[in-house]
């Protein structure tokens, strides 16, 4: 199988990525504001060097986005979701990614990533393997049984519907 690099970006990537950018810096709180002062607080006209660095030591960042996204995190996932799902698959809720996340833990990260960019993606993948006659003992021994993979918004770059 040969891979197809994509080498383009879907028009409403280009439009949307600067500001899924902006409302991850604003979730993630001062220092990453800081890092890009030229972006949020630029220079201002008849400012010197010395000036422009004592402006941005004193400038503050009140991270309302962080505290409000948090919150609506901690308000939707407050109680833990009910999940009826057979007992051989509670393995895989378990370790939802491949990571030890357990499922809920995967929701929570989810509902999270959607409150800041209102976009993402979730692959569920299924490695390719030679599995026909395997039992289902077997392939969980070898390691071989579904995943889930989140993607921010700003990780896809091309899609269609």
């Amino acid at each position: 199988m040969t891979e197809k690099k994509i080498d383009s970006t879907h028009k409403e990537y280009d439009e949307y990525l600067p500001i899924w950018e902006k409302c991850r810096h604003a979730y993630e709180g001062q220092e990453e504001i800081q890092e890009h002062t030229t972006i949020y607080l630029p220079m201002l006209s008849g400012q010197n060097r010395d000036e422009y660095l004592k402006y941005l030591r004193r400038a503050m960042f009140f991270n309302a986005t962080g505290r409000t996204v948090d919150g609506m995190v901690g308000m939707i996932m407050r109680k833990e979701p009910i999940l009826n799902i057979p007992d051989a698959l509670n393995s895989i809720a378990n370790d939802f990614d491949l990571k030890g996340t357990h499922v809920n833990d995967f929701a929570d990260e989810l509902v999270q990533e959607l409150s800041i960019t209102n976009r993402l993606g979730i692959l569920i993948d299924f490695p390719q393997s030679s599995t026909i006659g395997m039992t289902l003992a077997q392939m969980e021994s070898s390691g071989i049984r579904p995943y889930a993979a989140l993607y921010c918004a700003e990780d896809i770059i091309d899609w269609k519907f």
